[in-house]
């Protein structure tokens, strides 16, 4: 598997490369910011990248995807349905705060719940991971969850941004995030790595 992480963006978000070794397909989960930076890192993985993905509509999490689009080619940008609104809305995509300026965007294709990414001959199962935003999904690859700002090491995401619930992200926790298996890595939105298994002895909000 091609799994590639760089930090972008004054709030250091993760941008990720993932894809099929033997094919290179590959996709872009949250291009933030720097888009020089992500674009070396597909270089440097001589991935061929078929999908823009993002975990959920922040600006941080997709303030570079105008940019990737244009230098890869790519043409779908996928995201959960419930984040239509985030995306095309700067008071919810918090781009005023972040960037100094309105910023909208378009989505081009929607998943939901249990849905299957094809990438070269790799399987992405999304899930649905609501409570930081409304449509905020999680992707499972092997023993891989990306998870964005749903679940951090030592933490959770903020849920008092517009759209978001702390009841909700209570229920993703306990419906989604407790039920994976404790040696599952935890890739999310900022930060470190950590596991299902640690998350559940150390983070507060796993109890």
């Amino acid at each position: 598997m091609i799994f590639e992480r760089v930090a972008v963006g004054i709030g250091m978000t993760n941008c990720y490369i993932i894809g099929d070794e033997e094919t290179r397909d590959a996709i872009v989960v949250d291009p933030g910011d720097e888009p020089e930076k992500i674009l070396d890192l597909i270089g440097r993985t001589d991935s061929n990248i078929v999908y823009i993905v993002l975990t959920h509509a922040h600006y941080d999490h997709w303030g570079a995807l105008n940019d990737i689009r244009t230098e890869t080619g790519v043409d779908k940008v996928i995201l959960h349905r419930l984040e239509e609104e985030v995306l095309e809305n700067p008071e919810m995509n918090l781009s005023p705060w972040i960037s100094g300026q309105s910023v909208s965007m378009k989505g081009d294709k929607w998943v939901e719940d249990g849905d299957i990414i094809s990438v070269g001959n790799m399987m992405v199962t999304v899930r649905h991971t609501p409570g930081h935003t409304p449509g905020s999904i999680s992707l499972i690859i092997d023993n891989k969850c990306i998870c964005g700002d749903a679940l951090f090491a030592g933490s959770v995401g903020r849920t008092d941004f517009p759209g978001g619930s702390p009841y909700v992200l209570r229920r993703t926790i306990d419906e989604v995030f407790k039920k994976l298996p404790d040696q599952m890595e935890v890739w999310p939105g900022h930060g470190p790595s950590t596991t299902i298994g640690k998350e559940k002895k150390l983070n507060l909000f796993m109890k």
